[in-house]
């Protein structure tokens, strides 16, 4: 097993050392910590088919970052252009009604729920039709 040369982050305890945590931050931000650094991605909508993207690195350590610290950025960044094209695909295809249903993962279920609750709270008859969330989720 290869191990990165990089400070780590003292006291963490095995979960983030051996796996990928993955958290969100409501209600734009997730971020995969382990104890030698991570990246926060921030989530903007700009429109119903465009979403910025920022990502802010967060490690232990020097100011001035570890060689390494580029490779693993540029990683990441590949990594993240495929996930990208992904989505545009994915967004072809709802945006051509092929799909009936469509089977969301745990952080776009948070946000459709919060969405769902804010209509009930201000009221689903004082807010005009095209802009309501379908109520699927459930919830008092």
């Amino acid at each position: 097993e290869e191990v990165l040369d990089l400070p780590r982050v003292p006291g963490v305890g095995p979960i983030s050392r051996e796996a990928n945590v993955g958290t969100y931050l409501f209600p734009n931000v997730v971020f995969a910590m382990n104890d030698w650094g991570y990246p926060l991605m921030s989530y903007w909508p700009v429109s119903e088919s465009s979403t910025d993207v920022e990502v802010l690195w967060v490690a232990p350590g020097p100011r001035s970052p570890e060689p390494l610290w580029a490779q693993i950025v540029e990683s990441f960044g590949a990594i993240l252009d495929e996930d990208f094209q992904n989505c545009l695909v994915k967004q072809e295809t709802l945006a051509a009604d092929i799909c009936v249903e469509y089977l969301v993962g745990a952080q776009e279920r948070i946000i459709y729920h919060f969405n769902e609750h804010l209509d009930r709270r201000i009221g689903r008859d004082r807010i005009p039709a095209h802009l309501l969330v379908d109520p699927v989720l459930g919830g008092a």
